[in-house]
């Protein structure tokens, strides 16, 4: 493993860990840890039903506000942005994959139940006794359709009509059977007493001097509340609809930016928006994520009780109990008390949304490095449903990790092109879930991986060589040995134990091509290392993996080089393998199998014949998007791949 930035093929989440199952049939993906920011929630029971786009349903237990935490993840195809709960059943919104229906009755075990897939990407939904109310569309055009889902029984959903629009629609809202359909340019009301005849009852739309998109509106028995999103204006409006074919506007107040989101909870209205970035002639304006409180009790003068800063982009937010629970797409899950609505406060958080950057297992407890909030220790004895035990700080992200014994090294700082910048701590894990730091060893050069056994911790440094600690007083490391070979022209990329033998990968400077070095040192004294062999081959190295006795080298080339070792003299190249990928990264080699991975996909060959490997089958992320962050650790143990 190396220091640069590796985007791992199979990060399934927003932003965090995956966890794989593998066999001879092929990966199955089982868990995601680390998925925030979350697109919707609901909240019931003492549970947060949050939709994570990518990487499913998370359901928090939230009746400790001072200790939320993830009881279960279901995840499926597609990507989920809308979650209603009612009763046992949450109702799931899926890009591309219609609408999902999900028993949680035991929140701690949901089980998928039904889907209705024909309804295409859901952008938002409602539910209303029985029924369902989706904007669903089929990918092939901006124009969507609302469809009525009888609920009833949840194993056989039935569309009982849809209602074709002629342009797109944004948010939709139930009462009775009135729909309130928010669109670009205004918003409509329907009436749906009779789910196969839909009509139109009455349209609004806005002119060119108030011209806008209406993300979210709230009916009640008598008002509808409109977000109205314009370029130059933005407002919240308040519509008499005492006569649902002629509303009339009762007020307007004018705001920065209109709200995204909106919540009703008795005369106040909360609404929130999103953090903005314009460019403007190349000044950049930016606006972080405001919440609002708006005291609606006179619907002819709104009054804005509060505004509080988000310092980030709201994402979604739910009410329970005089408390506001809002995710933060960079900062997880924040808990607002609003029992005071003039003095709202935030009284605790849930972060599962960081930078997953490495992990290290000892036993059933796995420590997630990332890069804004230090370590995570997990239980992962359950592994399709970790749960965190334990946070450490840092001032600075988590580079790499590596435990030996009772000791977890921990690599931390600032990455740049060449390697990172940082400092080494010792943690005492002799209480897995409480790690205590015992030791540092500062002023290294830059680093690119580490690596424990034994007493011995190994550092190679991208141009320094690799440095070797002896750590039998954890407390005081000692430098034991330096190996250097021709530092002018070498960088170190990957170093690998196994047993006392060291394999070092070098990209090599100054050639016409680019070319690589596999170096092997016994290390069966590290206080005197010694080059046993090396092999010159094609392309810039980027990450190594060992077999028995070969080694496998992923390089710039989207080829995999094939070393054969057993005589590490002497060792001699064998075969290339070529995987096809635009960015191949060489995960891993666990149970006779190499793992190899691009930004969205795992190849996975059998290595029967080490020399020759054969592609087996390729396990595809189920979630197209971009993946936000690089994650460079990549760990095999008991049947479970922690990428």
């Amino acid at each position: 493993m190396s220091n640069k930035y590796w985007i791992a093929a199979m990060i399934f989440c927003a932003f965090g860990l995956s966890i794989h199952s593998f066999s001879q049939s092929g990966l199955v993906k089982i868990a995601d840890l680390g998925t925030g920011p979350y697109g919707d929630m609901a909240i019931q029971g003492g549970y947060a039903y949050c939709a994570a786009y990518g990487a499913g349903l998370d359901i928090l237990d939230i009746s400790d506000t001072g200790n939320i935490r993830r009881v279960s993840n279901l995840n499926w195809p597609g990507s989920l942005y809308r979650v209603k709960v009612r009763g046992n059943h949450a109702f799931v919104g899926n890009a591309g994959n219609g609408l999902s229906i999900v028993d949680v009755s035991d929140p701690l075990n949901p089980l998928r139940i039904s889907c209705l897939p024909e309804l295409g990407h859901i952008s938002d939904l409602d539910i209303y006794d029985d029924k369902v109310y989706a904007i669903g569309n089929d990918g092939s055009s901006w124009i969507n359709a609302i469809h009525i889902i009888d609920v009833t029984k949840p194993y056989d959903p039935i569309i009982l009509g849809s209602y074709m629009g002629d342009e797109p629609s944004l948010s939709v809202s139930a009462r009775g059977n009135t729909l309130f359909v928010g669109k670009l340019g205004g918003f409509w009301i329907l009436d749906a007493s009779s789910p196969a005849d839909i009509k139109l009852l009455s349209s609004v739309r806005y002119t060119n001097e108030q011209e806008g998109t209406v993300p979210a509106l709230i009916p009640t028995n008598d008002a509808l509340y409109v977000s109205v999103q314009g370029f130059y204006i933005s407002r919240l409006e308040i519509y008499d609809i005492a006569n649902l074919a002629k509303p009339v506007q009762e007020s307007s107040l004018e705001l920065d930016y209109g709200f995204y989101r909106m919540l009703l909870s008795g005369n106040m209205l909360v609404g929130m928006n999103r953090k903005v970035t314009i460019n403007v002639q190349d000044e950049v304006f930016q606006h972080d994520g405001t919440l609002r409180i708006v005291d609606v009790s006179d619907l002819h003068n709104p009054v804005i009780l509060s505004e509080e800063s988000m310092n980030g982009l709201i994402s979604c937010f739910q009410l329970a109990e005089s408390k506001l629970y809002i995710s933060l797409e960079e900062h997880g899950l924040k808990v607002m008390d609003v029992s005071d609505w003039g003095q709202p406060a935030i009284i605790g958080a849930y972060n599962d949304s960081h930078d997953a950057r490495c992990v290290a297992r000892n036993g059933n407890i796995t420590y997630v490095g990332g890069d804004d909030r230090g370590i995570q220790v997990l239980d992962t004895s359950r592994p399709e449903s970790p749960l965190v035990l334990n946070q450490v700080d840092f001032q600075s992200p988590i580079v790499d990790m590596s435990i030996t014994g009772q000791h977890l090294v921990v690599l931390h700082g600032f990455l740049n092109l060449y390697g990172a910048y940082h400092g080494l701590r010792i943690f005492d894990i002799s209480l897995p879930a409480s790690p205590v730091e015992i030791g540092r060893i500062s002023g290294l050069p830059v680093v690119q991986d580490i690596q424990c056994l034994g007493d011995w911790l190994y550092v190679a440094c991208y141009d320094s060589g690799v440095y070797i600690y002896n750590l039998t007083d954890p407390t005081t490391p000692e430098l034991a040995a330096i190996y250097t070979n021709d530092t002018e022209t070498h960088r170190i990329m990957d170093i690998q134990l196994q047993g006392s033998l060291l394999v070092v990968l070098n990209i090599v400077y100054g050639m016409d091509e680019d070319t690589s070095k596999l170096e092997l040192l016994d290390v069966s004294d590290p206080y005197h290392p010694v080059l046993l062999g090396g092999k010159m081959f094609g392309g810039a190295g980027f990450e190594l993996a060992l077999g028995t006795n070969h080694a496998y080298i992923a390089d710039n080339r989207n080829l995999v080089t094939v070393i054969d070792y057993s005589q590490p003299d002497q060792p001699t190249f064998v075969n290339t393998v070529n995987t096809r990928f635009y960015h191949t990264r060489c995960a891993v080699v666990a149970e006779n199998t190499l793992f190899v991975t691009d930004d969205e996909t795992i190849q996975a060959f059998d290595l029967l014949n080490p020399d020759a490997p054969v592609l087996q089958y390729v396990y595809r992320s189920l979630s197209p998007k971009a993946i936000p962050s690089p994650i460079r650790e990549k760990t095999a143990s008991n049947s479970y791949w922690f990428p």
